[in-house]
């Protein structure tokens, strides 16, 4: 069986605060279950909430930071 997060690891592996990681499972549907009375997480679910919650775009080399106006 894969091992078990709780709430305060979760904050560390995200280097966020751990009221950050309550915040996420209310408002953004972070992957999550309780087990009695404390939220538990599956890091594999987690993972794959992260990666699809917060994809980082790749910069195209092509593109140029700032466009110059071309009708000066």
């Amino acid at each position: 069986m894969e091992n078990l997060m709780n709430v305060d690891q979760v904050a560390e592996y995200m280097q966020v605060h751990r009221n950050t990681v309550f915040n996420f499972l209310k408002r953004d549907g972070m992957p999550a279950f309780k087990l009695g009375s404390v939220y538990r997480f599956r890091k594999s679910e987690l993972d794959a909430w992260i990666d699809s919650k917060y994809q980082v775009e790749k910069p195209d080399p092509n593109k140029r930071a700032y466009e110059y106006p071309t009708d000066v």
